[in-house]
C-alpha cells in the first residue's frame, strides 16, 4: 500500500505552533497558536488562508471551513462507550480512529472489510501523518490534520 507522509515538524514548543509538510517537501499547513492568546489554535493552508481553527475552551470547538461546522471537539471524534477509539463525522461518512500498536490509525467504520486510510506516529519532535491516495482523493487530508493535532496535543479534547 502505497502511503504519503506529511510530518508536522518545528515545533514551537509543541505541535500547537508546527508546520506540516507533506510529499516533495512542500508545505501544506502551518498551525499558529499565539503564546498571548492561547485560546485559539489557527490552521492556515499554503495560501495562508485560514482553514480550520480550534478554541480552546472547557469543552474546545472545531471548525474546519466547508467541511466541519463550528461543534464541539467531543462531538465531531468522539470517544466510543468503551473509550477504545474514536468515532469522527467527515462529510457524511463515518470513520474511526483506533489505536495500532505505537500508531493510531483511521478506518472506514461502516463497513464489513474496514479499510485504513491513515496513520499517525510520534518521533522525536516529530508527527508523521501517513495517507492513502484514496483517503486525499475522499478529501480528509484537513481534518485528518486537524484529528492528527487534536490527538497529538496533550490537551483535554472531550
Amino acid at each position: 500500500m502505497s502511503l504519503l507522509t506529511f510530518t508536522f515538524s518545528s515545533f514551537n514548543p509543541s505541535i500547537l505552533n508546527s508546520v506540516i509538510v507533506g510529499p516533495h517537501s512542500r508545505k501544506y499547513f502551518q498551525v499558529m497558536t499565539d503564546p498571548a492568546d492561547p485560546r485559539y489554535t489557527i490552521f492556515q493552508n499554503v495560501n495562508t488562508q485560514v482553514a480550520a481553527f480550534i478554541e480552546w475552551k472547557q469543552h474546545p470547538v472545531v471548525e474546519i471551513r466547508g467541511i466541519v461546522e463550528n461543534q464541539a471537539v467531543a462531538r465531531w471524534i468522539s470517544l466510543s462507550p468503551d473509550r477504545s477509539c474514536r468515532l469522527m463525522e467527515a462529510k457524511g461518512r463515518y470513520y474511526t480512529w483506533i489505536p495500532c500498536g505505537d500508531a493510531i490509525c483511521l478506518y472506514s467504520a461502516v463497513s464489513n472489510a474496514p479499510e485504513m486510510f491513515a496513520k499517525v506516529t510520534r518521533g522525536n519532535n516529530t508527527v508523521k501523518l501517513e495517507m492513502t491516495p484514496q483517503a486525499i482523493q475522499a478529501g480528509l487530508l484537513e481534518m485528518s490534520v486537524v484529528a492528527t493535532v487534536l490527538l497529538q496535543c496533550g490537551r483535554q479534547i472531550d
